[in-house]
C-alpha cells in the first residue's frame, strides 16, 4: 500500500474557530476534520501530516484547535503565531492575501519574527503570490 504524508494539511471546525474568508463558498463553509481527511485517504497508509494554519480570524482560538489536533493525532504543526513556539514544526504567515503583499518582509515587526525562527530553528512557509517570489531573495 502507497504510504502517504499530508504536508499542507488544513482542518477546522467553524464551532471553534471563525474562519470569514470562506463565506459564501459552499464547498468550504463546513467542518473538515481529522477523520474527514482519512476516509479520503483510505486507500493509503496515511503515515502523518503538518497541520497548517488556516488564516482564520482569531489565531489565538485556532492555536488552541490546532494544539488539540497535534495531541489527538500526532500531528506536525504550522502556525501564524509564536504563542506556542516550543511546539511549532514549523511558521507560516499569509501575505497573498493582504494589501501589503510581500512587502511585509521588509517590515521591522517582521524582522523581529525572522530573529525568532533563527533562534528556535524554526523553518518558514511564505505564503505569497508567484509574481512576489522575487523578494524572498532580497
Amino acid at each position: 500500500m502507497q504510504k502517504i504524508f499530508d504536508a499542507h494539511l488544513h482542518l477546522w471546525d467553524l464551532e471553534k474557530i471563525p474562519i470569514s474568508w470562506i463565506k459564501d463558498d459552499e464547498k468550504l463553509e463546513q467542518n473538515y476534520d481529522f477523520f474527514r481527511m482519512k476516509q479520503e485517504y483510505k486507500e493509503f497508509e496515511f503515515i502523518g501530516a503538518m497541520y497548517v494554519e488556516v488564516n482564520s480570524d482569531d489565531l489565538e482560538k485556532e492555536a488552541l484547535f490546532a494544539l488539540e489536533q497535534k495531541k489527538l493525532h500526532n500531528l506536525l504543526f504550522c502556525l501564524a503565531d509564536f504563542k506556542h513556539k516550543e511546539e511549532l514544526s514549523s511558521f507560516r504567515e499569509v501575505m497573498h492575501t493582504s494589501k501589503k503583499g510581500a512587502k511585509r518582509l521588509f517590515e521591522a515587526d517582521f524582522e523581529e519574527k525572522i530573529e525568532i525562527l533563527k533562534t528556535f530553528n524554526i523553518p518558514f512557509e511564505a505564503c505569497i503570490k508567484n509574481e512576489e517570489l522575487g523578494f524572498l531573495e532580497k
